[in-house]
């Protein structure tokens, strides 16, 4: 069984099968998410809209596009994001970035307002938003909060 690191390393090495997933947000505060997978699906999706109502994207990139993502989870360490707090604030959703294979996965979770404390995830969220911003043409506006 791998871990995060482990997942994203192996992809960058040996182009191996993985799934990777970020998500932010709840029903209250509005949501979005992205999965992104090693042979370049995706689908990007918030609810951060005037109305609230979904906006969802989906496609393919190429393998520059996804290796270039996992290069800047990789760059960030964001498997060595952890919770600052033993607690989340009130209306303080969770966010989370995920990678999973065929040989196992791995997660980090935090609060939304533990975010800019972190910069192993802050600095990967602000990768997988660029993302989903380039995908969407600049519809998801998603800041990270």
């Amino acid at each position: 069984m791998t871990g995060l690191r482990e997942t994203l390393e192996r992809y960058l090495s040996d182009g191996d099968e993985f799934a990777l997933d970020y998500a932010i947000g709840d029903g209250f505060s509005g949501r979005t998410e992205l999965s992104l997978g090693a042979d370049g699906a995706y689908r990007a999706m918030t609810t951060g809209t005037p109305d609230r109502r979904p906006i969802e994207f989906a496609g393919t990139v190429d393998a520059t596009a996804v290796r270039g993502v996992v290069e800047a989870l990789t760059e960030a360490r964001v498997w060595e994001a952890a919770h600052v707090r033993d607690r989340p604030g009130e209306d303080d959703p969770e966010a989370s970035i995920s990678a999973r294979s065929p040989s196992g996965g791995g997660e980090v979770r935090l609060w939304v307002s533990e975010i800019r404390r972190v910069p192993q995830f802050a600095q990967a969220q602000d990768a997988l938003l660029a993302f989903a911003r380039q995908v969407s043409d600049g519809a998801i506006l998603e800041s990270g909060r």
